[in-house]
């Protein structure tokens, strides 16, 4: 049986244009729409990626001063007009030094959608193997019409790296869901999926306050829309790279696809990278985002030819629409990627 994460069938390939072609010719976005699994009755509603939500009341920093798009910051802020992009807040980095190339709004506290999942695979890399086996629950499984999904099966067992290859390559929220459960079991010592989940919360908070981020919390596993579940560009950005020096995680980020079978049940997964611009100029990864309040997000890691450096991406708060079957039709985080990139590369 043959589990489809998205709505596009592939065969793994290289990042080149025909994985890329298919990605664009398709009107839905491949983070929220999925096709209807064999299992449906597997399928049930869980926290995750929602394309319509309520707006949640983020809590700002009081002390933070007013930061206006017109005034960006960074080496290379006079190369890249704000005006020219729809993102709420943009941060971008070299790796290898820490020094900003542009910025703003930086250290305001939004929503940021999937790019959640960032944190979720970097935590469980701290607490789990890749060969440990997983079998998934009930409670794992998420609402296909709302939620970008892997399409687990109930009963069936993945591997950890499995089940990281669902939650990056196509932000599979149930993904996110097992895995919190399963490592916050761990971190817990209860088999109460909410109390391991909870537990595996806290240990995503933890993980970034080590980092000494001060305006990044979370609330779950997979970036849905919670007053509690919240980052800026630049606390993301750092994440993003913090990923990146991963080199297990760094490897599936780059995977334009994936195809495997489950060691449980045989099944079959499949599903394209959410990451439209994986293999275009240079970029590796990270991570894809996208919800009702959140807008168009997105982190991205370019690894400069010339210079050996490796420059990481944050925007938050694209312009993104959905029409009324949850489908994308305008999202603008791609166009601002490009403006973003072109201005560091015009001006290096």
């Amino acid at each position: 049986m043959i589990a489809l994460a998205v709505a596009i069938v592939v065969v793994i390939v290289g990042p080149g244009a025909m994985l890329l072609d298919k990605m664009s010719s398709s009107s839905a976005s491949p983070e929220i729409s999925a096709p209807t699994p064999t299992q449906a009755s597997n399928v049930i509603a869980a926290p995750a990626e929602t394309a319509t939500s309520e707006a949640a009341a983020i809590p700002q920093d009081a002390g933070a001063p007013p930061q206006e798009r017109s005034s960006t910051n960074g080496t290379m802020a006079a190369a890249i007009p704000s005006e020219s992009l729809t993102a709420q807040s943009v941060y971008a980095y070299r790796v290898s030094d820490g020094v900003e190339l542009y910025g703003y709004g930086e250290d305001e506290r939004l929503a940021v959608g999937s790019t959640t999942k960032i944190v979720t695979a970097l935590v469980v890399m701290d607490h789990a193997e890749l060969d440990e086996q997983v079998t998934i629950d009930q409670s794992d499984l998420v609402d296909i019409t709302r939620f970008s999904n892997m399409s687990l099966v109930a009963g069936d067992t993945l591997t950890v790296e499995q089940l990281l290859q669902g939650l990056l390559v196509v932000s599979g929220t149930d993904a996110a869901q097992a895995l919190a459960r399963y490592v916050g079991a761990e971190i817990s010592g209860s088999n109460d999926p909410d109390t391991a989940r909870l537990a595996f919360y806290d240990a995503m908070n933890d993980y970034a306050a080590n980092l000494g981020l001060t305006n990044t919390h979370f609330a779950n596993a997979g970036g849905e829309d919670d007053p509690g579940n919240y980052s800026t560009a630049k606390e993301i950005a750092l994440l993003g790279g913090e990923l990146m020096m991963t080199p297990e995680l760094a490897q599936i980020v780059a995977m334009p696809g994936y195809s495997f079978v489950s060691p449980g049940l045989g099944t079959t997964y499949e599903g394209a990278n959410t990451n439209q611009l994986l293999g275009v100029d240079g970029i590796t990864g990270v991570k894809t985002g996208s919800t009702g309040e959140a807008g168009g997000c997105v982190v991205l890691a370019q690894d400069g030819a010339e210079t050996g450096d490796l420059i990481i991406v944050a925007i938050l708060g694209s312009d993104l629409t959905y029409n009324d079957l949850n489908q994308i039709v305008i999202d603008t985080r791609w166009n601002d990627a490009k403006a973003i990139f072109a201005g560091i590369d015009g001006a290096s």
